[in-house]
């Protein structure tokens, strides 16, 4: 069911240190959860926190989180609540605080959380965590929840960043598995001890189980600074990169197309690409317009 768009927000305090940033989402189970009756187990977050004694401090906070295994819809819930409430009592104590320091410590209390949790052995989520503050932006990401940076230079629209997912695609993770002896099987890395089970993600929130197979809850940090030529941020859960036929040119297609409306119908637009009969895994996508 569609979000609204969150309303537009002004951070920093003269043209050359703020963006205006307008907010939205839309998420939908995918057809095969609502075939065996199962939540949808994403979790989208936007939180935003303006600072009305410094504008240029006021913050946003966007998220998606992508659940697997029986309690994965837990699994993201909680990954939200922790990174939503470190990250905004870190910035209340300190507004000027370094914002990778601020998800490297919201991401460690959500680590330290998960493995308390009895179904953290055998269930977890991904997570792509961004923090803009002024014309600066941070991402942490985990697994492959996609984040990327839409800009446009003259008439042109292009991908200036995108996270890189962790998969075994990625040579370097499938090296990292394979250098703490994770088994690899096609796509999966395979649990040592269950071997009828595995993970296509290398990274993961929660699935303790296999930490001794490899998979790490250790996130890639990247920081950013925001230009007049970025336009967009979109972040969604593989169930948009992954529905067939799709891909990132399709993605640039589709928010440049849509650049001139708001942030949630950008976000349905996005949604309605992979529709057809509906996503086959849940489907989040999360929207910041950057003007």
């Amino acid at each position: 069911r569609p979000r609204p768009p969150f309303p537009m927000s002004c951070f920093g305090s003269s043209p050359k240190d703020h963006v205006v940033v307008k907010a939205g989402s839309v998420t939908q189970v995918g057809f095969l959860h609502t075939q065996s009756d199962t939540p949808n187990q994403d979790n989208g977050v936007i939180f935003e926190k303006p600072n009305k004694s410094n504008p240029a401090l006021s913050y946003i906070l966007a998220c998606v989180f992508d659940g697997h295994g029986d309690f994965g819809h837990d699994a993201s819930k909680l990954a939200g609540d922790q990174v939503r409430g470190v990250v905004e009592k870190t910035l209340d104590e300190n507004p000027e605080a370094d914002l990778t320091d601020t998800l490297k410590a919201a991401t460690k209390a959500l680590n330290d959380e998960m493995e308390k949790q009895s179904y953290a052995n055998s269930a977890g989520c991904t997570g792509t965590m961004v923090l803009l503050r002024g014309r600066t932006v941070v991402c942490a990401n985990v697994g492959d929840s996609t984040c990327i940076v839409v800009s446009k230079n003259q008439k042109k629209f292009s991908i200036r960043y995108r996270t890189v997912d962790h998969r075994l695609d990625d040579d370097k993770e499938r090296e990292r598995i394979e250098a703490a002896g994770g088994i690899i099987y096609e796509n999966y890395v395979v649990d040592k001890v269950e071997q009828n089970k595995g993970l296509m993600v290398t990274r993961t929130f929660g699935d303790c189980d296999m930490r001794q197979n490899g998979v790490t809850d250790q996130p890639d940090y990247m920081s950013l600074d925001l230009t007049d030529d970025d336009k967009a941020i979109v972040i969604a859960s593989d169930g948009l990169w992954d529905a067939e036929g799709y891909g990132f040119s399709k993605c640039l297609f589709t928010t440049a197309k849509n650049i001139k409306k708001s942030p949630g119908a950008i976000a349905q637009e996005l949604l309605n690409s992979v529709l057809h009969d509906g996503p086959s895994d849940d489907c989040t996508v999360v929207v910041l317009t950057l003007h």
